[in-house]
């Protein structure tokens, strides 16, 4: 594709004016022509060049929007939709400014993208690599950590962060200085004397604890005990905070290997399906540069990145098969743009409905739930967005900084997660923003300047959301007193950092809990006394006010997971017997849906909910019972629907949805805000700023009052504008009669259904497909006369066409040829 520009020279109030549009290489002259045909007017092409940036290409869309972006007149053309118009005053050399800029941000794009898949991929690897080693290194002896290698991983990065900061010695992840420093021929010497005294009796001791007894454990595989000791104790920091706690998983020591080989080994990986050439994980993180600043650089690694990088790892362990693992790479996380946008809306939502200024005074004394944290990007979005409230030029003082990021995490931030390990890497996450705050010093005695971090167990928690405690209000406000004094003493543990101090605090927590738990008949309490706010197993019931001191929020936020019923009935079964699933469960739902009931009942009067989801939930009959609990329990705010942009590189057969509602008893009849856009293809950061901040071309803009917005029996969402398939709807309804009326039916399509498998080509040998073929191309007159098409999705089976194509002797194909529909 090309980029071109025209001038007008013969029409004066074209004068200062050119026209920006885009085309095929060879065929600039010819569109310009087509254009002008009509009017028969000359012209002067001013710039013709091509678009290519990296892997992709620039479209004149993201050049007239980075003109707008940056004050430039566009024309007004009558006749047109405003913004549409293609005419700007600008000059060719602001064009090619423009066209600079996006192919070397788009440039820096794919480098970075380059640069996390590599890291994800080495991280991955070896991930599988250390946790085949434990798996066979315990079968005899006992049960296996699955987060042991995780774990290591984690700790490992924080340092190499706190490294780049001059707060963890170099020489301890230097080959020659440990060859030097340890016995020759002790396989797991590394392992041992380094990292677990590093990890367990340096940065979580105080350095008055260091200096009372020498804590030092295998010293028989040191040649050098006073240089290694003097670099241990006497130039690293304690950081407190949890993330180096032993826990009883720590004691497998990985072999010397697993962190200083420099060259690859050939492994094979049984979980991946392949083998692969891995080095040692010192090795690996050494060869990478770290900042605690978010930025796009494309040479260094942020606490984003690690999120990103930590969300897909944790998707690929959680993969139920090998082909799925193998599919995920480093794109599973939310889009930054995403999430500050979301924050922002709650927020000005939020304290708008309630009357009061979106001020420091009031923002450090909300309370903000994300029920499914993954690693973090809605807590560090939530942390990030309050502090540039608070303080937008950054011209506080970083002591300053530091305590206000402490009180937004003390009084504000609150999540859960069902995987451990997604906990961990959110509070990482959260750490290394404090870490920003730090300026190093050389007094040791001072803690080299950092103040110890704060104790994250009862703020962000190992849980089941969705498996709420129903039925003991009473008991809740009868011990009133009880829980208030839990409610202080998990503040008091928050900021504790002695070590003694820090054991008392938890002991009287436990015992108040287990008081508790011995006065109610239910098991369910029983069960969160004896599950202990452990950080390696999952609670399996989950009650704020239990765990966080918290009855209802001011919001709850987040990307919840999306899973299907269809091919996880397994995975739905338990939660039909939940309070949520007696009230809300309906066959063919997705998971997610559970997620909003569950934030409506979290929510206080007039908080806000925001969640980033699929947005098949708006029409979907298996959807019916959350739209009716939407309608019932909240004010709709605000809906972006994404349609056919794709937001998840992962996740490209998903059509996302924020929604913005208000929690409330009694609904007025407000007034909702709709975005769609007609983009199609993958988003980037230029295109979802536009959509976010109301700006963009090619998405549609209105409102609808809650009236028109839930339509039918079925209360399905509507948009007022920009999806045609509305009006067809409409009118199919009008004219038409439920399919029910003629047909007995109880199922749609099976999504996973629609691939043309092996069994299929045994079954129908006339069909003419590629096996595993996921688009079926058939003849248009077969879709009409067998099929009923909607957007191109049809109503009928896959397995019942093939049947009806075997008897028509009809040809499936790769390839669309003209006259022919697809089947998806």
């Amino acid at each position: 594709m090309k980029i071109y520009a025209y001038t007008l020279p013969q029409v004066p109030e074209r004068k200062g004016w050119i026209k920006i549009g885009q085309s095929k290489e060879k065929t600039v002259e010819k569109r310009i022509k087509a254009q002008l045909s009509q009017a028969r007017l000359k012209y002067e092409t001013v710039f013709a060049e091509s678009a290519l940036a990296g892997k992709r290409g620039i479209s004149d869309k993201e050049i007239h929007q980075y003109l707008v972006e940056r004050g430039f007149e566009r024309l007004v053309e009558q006749g047109y939709e405003p913004g549409t118009s293609e005419w700007f005053k600008c000059s060719t050399e602001d064009l090619k400014n423009a066209l600079e800029f996006l192919r070397q941000k788009y440039i820096n794009e794919d480098k970075r993208q380059e640069l996390s898949k590599k890291f994800y991929e080495e991280l991955r690897n070896w991930y599988y690599w250390a946790t085949e080693e434990q798996y066979q290194g315990l079968l005899v002896e006992r049960e296996p950590d699955p987060d042991h290698a995780l774990r290591i991983i984690v700790r490992l990065l924080l340092i190499f962060f706190l490294k780049e900061k001059g707060l963890v010695p170099t020489e301890l992840f230097d080959k020659n200085w440990i060859d030097e420093n340890l016995k020759e021929n002790e396989e797991h010497g590394y392992y041992n004397a380094i990292l677990r005294n590093l990890f367990f009796h340096c940065l979580n001791t105080q350095h008055e604890d260091r200096d009372k007894r020498d804590k030092l454990k295998y010293r028989k595989l040191m040649k050098n005990y006073g240089v290694i000791k003097e670099f241990l104790y006497k130039k690293t920091p304690f950081l407190n905070g949890g993330r180096f706690n032993e826990h009883p998983g720590d004691d497998f020591a990985l072999s010397n290997k697993y962190f200083l080989n420099e060259t690859e080994e050939a492994v094979t990986i049984k979980e991946l399906r392949g083998r692969f050439r891995i080095r040692g994980l010192i090795t690996i993180l050494k060869d990478y540069k770290y900042t605690l600043d978010e930025t796009d650089d494309t040479e260094f690694i942020d606490p984003e990145f690690i999120g990103k990088v930590f969300e897909s790892l944790l998707a690929c362990i959680k993969a139920d098969n090998m082909e799925t693992r193998q599919r995920i790479t480093s794109s599973y996380y939310t889009p930054r743009e995403i999430v500050y946008s979301m924050v922002n809306e709650a927020l000005d939502s939020y304290f708008e409905s309630i009357g009061r200024p979106v001020d420091e005074n009031h923002l450090l004394r909300c309370a903000i739930l994300d029920p499914a944290c993954g690693s973090g990007a809605f807590p560090c979005g939530v942390m990030n967005a309050i502090m540039k409230r608070i303080d937008p030029n950054k011209t506080l003082p970083q002591s300053e900084r530091y305590t206000k990021k402490l009180e937004i995490l003390r009084n504000v931030i609150y999540g859960v997660d069902i995987q451990p390990m997604a906990v961990q890497i959110s509070t990482l996450r959260l750490f290394l923003s404090l870490l920003q705050e730090v300026t190093p010093s050389d007094n040791a005695r001072d803690n080299f300047g950092i103040k110890p971090l704060p104790n994250l167990d009862y703020k962000f928690i190992v849980a089941d959301t969705l498996r709420g405690i129903d039925g003991y209000d009473f008991f809740f406000y009868e011990h009133q007193d009880e829980f208030n004094q839990l409610v202080d003493l998990k503040k008091e543990y928050f900021r504790e950092s002695d070590v003694t101090e820090k054991n008392k605090i938890k002991t009287r927590i436990e015992t108040l809990e287990r008081e508790l738990a011995e006065q109610s008949e239910n098991k369910q309490i029983e069960s969160l006394y004896k599950w202990g706010h452990s950080d390696t197993k999952a609670s399996e019931s989950f009650d704020s006010r239990w765990m966080f001191g918290i009855e209802k929020f001011d919001f709850v936020i987040g990307n919840p997971p999306y899973l299907g019923e269809d091919e996880h009935k397994f995975i739905f079964e338990p939660y039909k017997k939940t309070p949520l699933g007696e009230k809300f469960y309906r066959g063919k739902m997705d998971i997610f849906y559970f997620f909003f009931h569950a934030g409506l009942d979290l929510l206080k009067e007039k908080g806000v909910l925001a969640f980033i989801t699929s947005n098949y939930y708006i029409t979907a009959d298996g959807a019916y019972k959350l739209r009716e609990d939407m309608y019932n329990r909240s004010e709709i705010i605000k809906l972006i629907n994404f349609n056919e942009l794709k937001i998840f590189e992962s996740a490209l057969g998903q059509h996302n949805i924020i929604t913005l509602l208000r929690r409330t008893d009694s609904p007025d009849n407000v007034i909702t805000k709709q975005s769609i856009t007609k983009r199609k293809g993958k988003a980037n950061t230029e295109i979802l700023k536009a959509i976010l901040s109301d700006s963009d071309e090619a998405t549609v803009y209105t409102t609808i009052d809650r009236g028109s917005l839930f339509d039918s029996e079925s209360m399905y969402i509507r948009f007022s504008a920009g999806n045609g398939i509305d009006s067809i709807l409409d009118k199919i309804a009008k004219n038409g009669h439920l399919l029910g009326f003629l047909f007995v039916t109880n199922q749609g399509v099976v999504p996973g259904a629609l691939t043309f498998s092996k069994e299929h080509a045994l079954k129908y040998p006339k069909i003419k497909a590629e096996k595993m073929l996921r688009f079926l191309f058939i003849p248009k007159e077969c879709c009409m006369k067998y099929a009923v098409l909607i957007q191109g999705r049809t109503l009928i089976s896959l397995n019942l066409f093939l049947r009806i194509a075997t008897f028509a002797d009809i040809s499936v194909k790769r390839k669309a040829p003209k006259n022919c529909c697809t089947l998806m």
